[in-house]
């Protein structure tokens, strides 16, 4: 009999990639907030079990975690509202303590560093996820850390998306000068996730900081425009300040993120992704297999920014 992995946030691309992947050698247990969603119809169609949870009401958390063996934990962030941080930290301690109380017996949690601690500036979407990995630590969940970077999903859409310039062209507003920046397909992480629980407990208690491809905002700018032809891409070589001066939500925390991939090498291990999983795709390959879809989004209309989708 296959084990039960449940899934957290599972109606967001992130987790219902997961649940996807998992689905093909695992049970699988969608956790949302609302299971009458587009998307939970979708997974339920697919033979994933959909259960909804409400973070005002543990009990719900309880019956959704019985005869669970595992847990892929991603916790929301709120560019919008001013309480989005305090908000995040408080629903990943609910989660915790729910996966302590079910004696869940390996949970993956999506972190990522705390920018705020490493060089002294709030980058709330990242420093919320780090205070709740530190609380799991304090409960001696058997956790492993998954570090995700930007996903190459991020550049098809705003604020990353490209900016039309003129006929055919498009420029990158990404503040990362020229170091090169870590990026991954959003679809690959799912079969990462599928092999950390097959190989157990090698990697409780370990960082996982994983990349699909590494490239200046100029290197993908090219590898747009050779795959897009004959529209082409440039970097615009904007500075964070700049970026900080979008009308988008959370463009501090953006801006504060990107000076802090400038600053902070991320350690990301390319080798170990191949090996987790051997199809991860570079840029260009994910542009080649997507080129219909991404060229739809280039040439789109896109309706007023509300935030960047949550890594």
């Amino acid at each position: 009999m296959s084990r039960v992995i449940a899934v957290f946030e599972a109606n967001g691309p992130l987790g219902a990639s997961i649940c996807r992947s998992l689905s093909q050698t695992h049970e699988v247990r969608a956790l949302m907030r609302d299971a009458r969603t587009p998307s939970a119809n979708a997974l339920n169609r697919s033979g994933v079990q959909v259960v909804q949870i409400n973070y005002n009401d543990p009990s719900t958390f309880d019956s959704a975690l019985d005869d669970v063996y595992g847990a892929v934990v991603i916790t929301l962030s709120d560019y919008v509202s001013s309480d989005g941080y305090e908000v995040e930290i408080a629903e990943g301690k609910v989660v915790a303590e729910a996966c302590l109380r079910a004696s869940v017996c390996h949970v993956i949690y999506s972190t990522q560093m705390s920018v705020l601690d490493i060089i002294g500036v709030k980058c709330r979407h990242m420093d919320a996820k780090a205070r709740v990995e530190s609380y799991m630590k304090e409960l001696h969940l058997p956790l492993t850390r998954l570090v995700l970077p930007l996903f190459y999903e991020h550049l098809t859409m705003p604020p990353l998306k490209p900016v039309p310039v003129q006929q055919k062209g498009f420029y990158f507003e990404i503040p990362m000068g020229h170091t090169p920046l870590n990026l991954i397909s959003l679809e690959d992480v799912g079969n990462v996730v599928v092999e950390v629980f097959n190989q157990g407990e090698k990697f409780v208690k370990k960082s996982l900081s994983i990349s699909g491809d590494k490239m200046t905002v100029k290197d993908i700018a090219g590898t747009f425009s050779e795959v897009l032809q004959p529209k082409r891409f440039q970097d615009k070589q904007i500075t964070s300040a700049q970026f900080r001066a979008f009308s988008v939500p959370g463009a501090d925390d953006l801006a504060n993120m990107f000076d802090f991939f400038c600053r902070v090498d991320q350690r990301t291990n390319l080798e170990l992704t191949k090996q987790l999983n051997p199809s991860v795709r570079s840029l260009h390959q994910w542009l080649v297999d997507n080129q219909n879809a991404v060229i739809r989004a280039m040439d789109a209309q896109d309706a007023p920014c509300k935030a960047l989708m949550a890594l």
